[in-house]
């Protein structure tokens, strides 16, 4: 069930975060190539590819799940990091990138607290679909 600070169309705030998720996971396993823009960090990819998940699935959730899903999407990171040393060829692990997706996950929790309520549903109410009839 919903919580009370939960937005409207969760489902569908959740189907986003997934699918975020799903596009790590492939882009972290895929053969690594030259589709990184020039002059930027994989570091700094990895910061902001985990503040982004952190940040759609903190506006998701209720703020009483915070908690579970930063420590989700810590043992993600740390999975997709020893899988790439242990299953690819390509690729590497490295704790440095570990690092950057931690920093990554606590910016976007930090990004999610700082806006005065739920930012999903702030989103919803200026789509005109918010509402609060569920």
């Amino acid at each position: 069930m919903a919580s009370e600070d939960a937005p409207r169309y969760q489902r569908a705030w959740y189907a986003l975060g997934w699918l975020m998720v799903l596009t790590v996971v492939v882009g972290s396993l895929a053969p690594a190539g030259s589709s990184m823009p020039a002059g930027v960090s994989d570091k700094f990819m990895h910061f902001t590819a985990y503040a982004g998940l952190a940040f759609v699935f903190m506006g998701a959730a209720g703020r009483h799940h915070w908690l579970r899903i930063a420590v989700g999407l810590l043992a993600l990171g740390a999975s997709i990091e020893l899988a790439q040393g242990w299953l690819t060829e390509a690729r590497s692990a490295e704790w440095l990138d570990m690092a950057a997706n931690a920093l990554g996950v606590a910016g976007g929790i930090a990004a999610a607290w700082l806006l005065p309520g739920n930012w999903c549903r702030q989103v919803e109410a200026v789509a005109g679909v918010g509402g609060e009839g569920r």
